[in-house]
């Protein structure tokens, strides 16, 4: 499994995702300070593009520890509406 950081995400999985499972990519500084859209549409890019075929995990790039409660719950509610696969 290979976590990354500010990647070119899609690259990542044509590559390293086709022999490894990958996750990671979400900047936490959109979870501390971001818009809810912002939260939103930046989760939903990063799944788009890591889950088909699989080998993927949603994470962000780095620790959570200051974020504000409520992004994380939209987070927590976008992985939850658009994370099925």
């Amino acid at each position: 499994m290979y976590m990354f950081e500010e990647t070119d995400f899609k690259l990542i999985k044509e590559s390293v995702g086709k022999v490894a499972c990958v996750c990671g990519n979400l900047d936490t500084a959109t979870l501390m300070f971001g818009t809810k859209d912002q939260i939103i549409n930046e989760t939903r890019q990063i799944m788009e593009i890591g889950a088909p075929g699989g080998g993927f995990i949603m994470d962000n790039s780095i620790v959570m520890d200051e974020c504000d409660p409520a992004n994380m719950e939209v987070y927590f509610e976008t992985v939850e509406k658009y994370g099925k696969y």
